[in-house]
């Protein structure tokens, strides 16, 4: 299911759907468990969308550490950047926030507050999230 949604992301519930769909017999826990194990393994990225829901998508090859994932909410559109550099200013960032980012990816989800979007002031506010 989640080989299915290429570079997209999925959702327990969406993967509990389908597999049902199909006929096979699985508990929402068993979804949960399985999905921990490919994380743990680093098969599976975590990411969350807007409403904070964690969602799933396969870790593309050679993504690791030093590398940054730039997503637009509103339009799911995705940059993945190979910057060590930049890399290092954002977890230096982060930890001058006292935020630990234990060496993870990390994904910087780009937002923009309905005033901004109105009167154009402001440009975009990035929020970080760990992924």
């Amino acid at each position: 299911m989640i080989k299915a949604a290429g570079t997209s992301c999925i959702g327990i519930e969406e993967i509990y759907r389908q597999l049902l769909q199909h006929g096979t017999p699985v508990s929402v826990g068993s979804i949960y468990r399985i999905v921990r194990q490919f994380e743990s393994r680093e098969v599976l990225l975590r990411e969350w969308d807007r409403c904070r829901k964690t969602m799933y998508r396969l870790r593309p090859a050679g993504f690791g550490s030093g590398q940054l994932r730039m997503v637009c909410p509103d339009t799911g559109r995705v940059a993945e950047l190979d910057d060590p550099e930049l890399y290092r200013l954002v977890v230096a960032a982060a930890k001058r926030l006292s935020i630990d980012l234990g060496g993870r990816s990390l994904a910087i989800q780009l937002a923009q507050p309905a005033q901004e979007a109105r009167d154009h002031a402001k440009g975009p506010r990035l929020v970080a999230s760990r992924a």
